[in-house]
């Protein structure tokens, strides 16, 4: 008896010690930005039932920081990331971390992003005017860090225009936003509702949306395809656990991401941020990473950046 005894506890304490940890939501970018805001939304509703959660935005290196600091991490630990999770491994020649050292949790929503000209610029909204200028002036274009969704997008539109376009890169979206408004960059593409919002500011203007079709949210603003740029890259945010995480608590910790997800004023809010909804579970978000890793791969060739880095 006392044997079976110390086997139940040995097998069993350990995951009560960890059932009892907060959870840590990783963000590896700057508070403010489109996936923090989406974090921090997700762990309030946690927190309503109960959970200590605690988000900590580490930003830096194209969220290698953060994804890094992630992977090594023990107990409850989310990392909140978005597609550059399956672009960066494909631009180091020695890949600054691997899928297999994380879990998928949950796929949270797919996000287009827009192309934004900043107001400040004197730019037109017209992409022709915009590549024609392009050849006669230095036209920048920010994104929030090498490698990432917004990065890519630029550089496939420069290769397909064939105009030389400058890429500067941040450590967030929200200091890139910033130096758009000031004009001290002309161009940027971001989430939807980053766009949205800026441009009811007064901030920027819409040029074009790297999208398959027209967003329901904007719909007056034409897909890169439509203007003759077959540039649709769409992006994603999800959550990720360390591979050292067991699967039981991935588990759990996916039905409170999704439970969160799938609240009404949140999916209301995702909506207005013209964000699509999923809320997978595991698997299927393990699915989609490995074909969208393969796919990043074929994209990050065609710009000549494979191994680039």
């Amino acid at each position: 008896m006392v044997k079976l005894i110390a086997f139940l506890l040995a097998a069993f304490l350990p995951a009560l010690a960890l059932a009892q940890q907060p959870i840590k939501i990783i963000v590896p970018f700057g508070a403010g930005g489109g996936l923090d805001n989406l974090a921090r939304a997700v762990a309030e509703e946690i927190r309503k039932g109960g959970e200590m959660v605690i988000v900590e935005n580490k930003p830096g290196a194209s969220t290698i920081i953060g994804t890094r600091s992630a992977i090594n991490s023990s107990g409850r630990t989310l990392l909140a990331t978005v597609a550059v999770l399956v672009q960066l491994p494909h631009l180091y020649r020695v890949p600054p971390f691997e899928l297999r050292e994380l879990k998928p949790v949950s796929l949270a929503v797919r996000a287009s992003t827009v192309l934004m000209v900043s107001k400040a610029s004197g730019l037109s909204t017209d992409l022709k005017q915009i590549l024609a200028a392009a050849k006669v002036q230095q036209i920048n274009y920010a994104s929030y860090g090498t490698g990432t969704t917004a990065h890519l997008n630029g550089a496939l539109l420069e290769k397909l225009a064939g105009v030389p376009l400058v890429h500067v890169p941040y450590k967030g979206g929200v200091d890139a936003m910033q130096d758009l408004y000031a004009g001290r960059v002309q161009l940027s593409f971001d989430a939807t509702g980053t766009a949205i919002d800026s441009w009811k500011a007064g901030k920027v203007g819409l040029v074009a949306v790297a999208a398959e079709q027209r967003l329901a949210a904007i719909p007056q603003v034409p897909t890169l395809r439509e203007l003759g740029y077959p540039v649709g890259i769409t992006g994603w945010q999800g959550f990720l656990a360390p591979a050292s995480m067991p699967d039981a608590e991935v588990v759990k910790l996916n039905a409170l991401v999704v439970s969160a997800l799938r609240q009404p004023h949140v999916a209301a809010m995702l909506q207005r941020w013209g964000l699509e909804l999923v809320a997978s579970s595991p698997a299927e978000f393990a699915w989609a990473l490995r074909e969208q890793y393969a796919a990043w791969r074929q994209v990050i060739a065609s710009v000549g950046l494979l191994g680039s880095m």
